[in-house]
């Protein structure tokens, strides 16, 4: 924690942050929001600290493989790109 605390400090601050802009604009929109964001916070709050551990794991690495992939497959257009404007003299 010693390591982690004061990224965790502004983690949380943020995330506050974030929050009440959100309980802001539910408000806002209306009692019928207020019902659904109420409905969401009481679902993740429910969530074993652990379990949320591992879902933020394992969406940080889907989003990971899916940015790795995308710049995969851009490089290879771009040097099938570069092999074919060799191959016609250009």
């Amino acid at each position: 924690m010693a390591k982690t605390g004061p990224q965790v400090k502004d983690t949380l601050k943020n995330l506050a942050e974030s929050l009440l802009h959100i309980g802001e604009a539910a408000a806002n929109a209306g009692p019928g929001m207020l019902t659904i964001v109420n409905a969401l916070a009481k679902l993740v709050s429910a969530i074993p600290a652990p379990v949320l551990t591992r879902m933020l794991q394992l969406y940080t690495a889907a989003r990971l493989i899916g940015t790795t992939s995308a710049g995969v497959m851009a490089l290879s257009r771009a040097l099938e790109a570069s092999a074919g404007a060799r191959g016609t003299g250009r």
